[in-house]
């Protein structure tokens, strides 16, 4: 199970964070204070190397955050750390984004989209069974895109892969809103999957080729439950990897993530 120490001197939200994390599939430890964590002393058995991950509050009494951040980065290099405050000018968070932060989230925060922006980081162990309570949408093109757009800020920000692929059904399936759900349960929490004519986008974070065929695999065997001659038009079923299908690399090194979410909204012909 994932480790992810939160650092927050706020009782009531460690007990908020503990609760959510715990629920999403990850082992969750707390510091209470800035000196924990540079000191190294938060837990008897473990340590800031046993973590996968770090929630860190902005303003903590004893200490800005920052400093905390800065320690844990020349430390620790290796251990992502999303920020956690109230503040939200832009300049702290471009600060904090400069110093090493991997994401900045704004409080107060919902529960889900706290869950689905840690799980793109550090995706939760699989849990057989369990489904992903994944977003779903009516598959408008904007609501598309800005999706698309956040996903690839974050895949080249962590330097992990992202998967897209849609699925488009013969005009004899009339079960496309059951299908839809099918892919909403059976998806991991960070996932998303779109309502489109005929069909289904899916945005599959921190997901290679591999993870891809296992995921696909999986929903067709589900959907197959519901309808045995269920058929794909194979002509417009579309798939795409992230980075690996970007042809010019240099957007990415030049974070052109608009650009590179036109692209692949092109490919996938939506």
């Amino acid at each position: 199970m994932k480790k992810i120490l939160v650092v927050e001197d706020s009782g009531i939200t460690r007990l908020h964070l503990n609760r959510i994390l715990k629920d999403a599939g990850y082992k969750v430890f707390e510091a209470v204070n800035g000196q924990q964590v540079i000191n190294d002393c938060f837990h008897r058995e473990y340590s800031l190397g046993d973590m996968d991950l770090i929630i860190l509050d902005l303003y903590l009494r004893d200490m800005y955050g920052l400093e905390v951040l800065k320690k844990i980065a020349l430390k620790y290099p290796d251990i992502p750390v999303i920020i956690l405050s109230s503040e939200k000018k832009k300049g702290n968070i471009l600060d904090c984004i400069d110093m090493g932060a991997k994401d900045y989230i704004v409080k107060p925060f919902k529960e889900k989209d706290l869950v689905q922006r840690v799980g793109r980081i550090l995706p939760p162990d699989p849990v057989e069974g369990e489904g992903g309570g994944v977003i779903t949408s009516s598959g408008k093109k904007e609501d598309i895109s800005s999706a698309l757009t956040n996903e690839i800020d974050r895949a080249i920000r962590s330097k992990t892969p992202l998967a897209l692929a849609k699925y488009v059904f013969k005009e004899e399936n009339s079960s496309l809103e059951e299908i839809r759900s099918i892919a909403s349960e059976k998806l991991r929490v960070i996932d998303q999957v779109y309502k489109v004519d005929n069909g289904i986008v899916l945005i599959l974070p921190a997901t290679d080729k591999k993870g891809e065929a296992v995921v696909a695999e999986k929903l067709q065997k589900a959907w197959k439950e519901i309808k045995e001659d269920i058929k794909f038009d194979e002509s417009e079923t579309k798939k795409l990897f992230f980075p690996d299908d970007i042809e010019d690399q240099k957007l990415i090194q030049d974070y052109r993530k608009d650009k590179i979410k036109d692209i692949i909204i092109e490919k996938l012909g939506l």
